[in-house]
């Protein structure tokens, strides 16, 4: 007998309905098996435990019976079990960096037990890249504002028109960040398994590029400052000095040296400008320090002391004329400054970071576990 196509039709229709009722059957029963819910309950303890072993071992059992169910989550965390073997051959080799790196991407995907203790054992020697890390944020966050324009604005400007306020607060700005630096940097520098990390190392060189540029800056301020001040002393000398002599060939020295001080009296109030600029700025190096002055301004102020405040007898002014001289050329030549200021390429946090793809995402996975470490 043969089948018409509406006979055809339905019994292929009736075959689709019984091979669908069939795998039901199949699939129901082996859900229903012993095997397959005790991988289930294996598989909630495992994940409950974060126990990283024992839920591949459960996945593996269930991918048989649902592959579509369960197969890209075990082969998800294949490739994590692969990372934590990883870890701990990384650790067994004291290699802390790599241990981190696989350990923190293993406990931060699954929780496993193993890989946080691996990462908190390998975090801690770490730890000094985080007060590095935060010494720098620190330093880009009180960074004068404007710095290239306010040093060419005093390369410009003669130091006795400068803003003894704006100085001061300036140089005690650099000064701060100079301290936060070397802070960063003797993080790094008293740990001899981090500097061994070659990421870290480059690292370390961007911070002395940073506190070299501080110093530049800094240096170029006092050096316009101590040279324009050290010639003007020097000019203000000579005339007192050629006073003194003129009115020591007529009187004596007590005579003379009543005679003579409204000028000195002049000359102190003409380099009063100088004077306070300097004061402030060896003050200012020091800022943390409440009232202690530069190593170089001890000799500084016995300079201008020896020049506005003669002492008795008056006679020896001029004979001491030479050796202050001396002293004082010293201050001008050894503080020649170009006046070109220098220039800082990098001046934000995020532009220095970009150079450092690696620690960068290494400093990120550090502060995202901060509390287990």
């Amino acid at each position: 007998m043969i089948q018409s196509d509406k006979e055809r039709h339905s019994t292929f229709k009736q075959i689709q309905i019984n091979a669908a009722l069939l795998f039901t059957i199949l699939f129901f029963l082996s859900c229903t098996s012993p095997e397959y819910s005790e991988a289930l309950d294996s598989y909630d303890k495992a994940k409950l435990d974060h126990n990283l072993p024992s839920l591949i071992h459960a996945l593996k059992v269930l991918t048989k019976f649902e592959p579509d169910e369960y197969k890209s989550e075990l082969a998800k965390n294949l490739k994590l079990a692969e990372s934590l073997n990883n870890a701990k051959k990384h650790m067994a080799g004291e290699d802390y960096y790599q241990t981190y790196l696989n350990s923190h991407d293993v406990y931060r995907q699954s929780l496993d037990n193993d890989s946080k203790s691996l990462l908190i054992a390998a975090g801690t020697k770490l730890t000094p890249i985080i007060k590095a890390q935060n010494n720098l944020e620190l330093f880009f966050k009180n960074r004068p504002k404007d710095l290239s324009k306010t040093l060419t604005k005093f390369a410009m400007t003669p130091v006795i028109s400068w803003n003894v306020i704006e100085v001061n607060q300036l140089i005690g700005q650099l000064s701060k960040n100079k301290r936060v630096l070397q802070s960063a940097l003797s993080s790094l520098s008293n740990d001899n398994y981090v500097l061994s990390i070659p990421e870290i190392s480059q690292w370390k060189t961007g911070f002395e590029v940073q506190l070299a540029s501080t110093k530049l800056a800094q240096n170029f301020i006092l050096k316009r400052a101590r040279n324009q001040s050290a010639v003007a002393l020097l000019d203000i000398h000579k005339a007192l000095t050629a006073e003194s002599t003129r009115l020591l060939s007529y009187v004596n020295g007590k005579r003379a040296m009543h005679t003579i001080a409204p000028t000195f009296t002049k000359a102190t109030a003409d380099y009063m400008p100088y004077q306070v600029l300097i004061e402030n700025i060896s003050l200012a190096l020091l800022l943390n320090r409440a009232d202690i002055h530069a190593s170089w301004y001890k000799n500084w102020q016995e300079l201008e002391n020896k020049i506005l405040l003669p002492k008795a007898p008056f006679a020896n002014y001029p004979k001491d004329a030479i050796n202050i001289d001396i002293e004082l050329n010293k201050f001008v030549n050894d503080n020649i400054s170009s006046l070109t200021p220098p220039s800082f390429e990098v001046n934000t946090l995020a532009k220095f970071s970009q150079q450092y793809p690696k620690v960068n995402e290494l400093i990120n996975r550090l502060k995202r576990d901060k509390s287990l470490i």
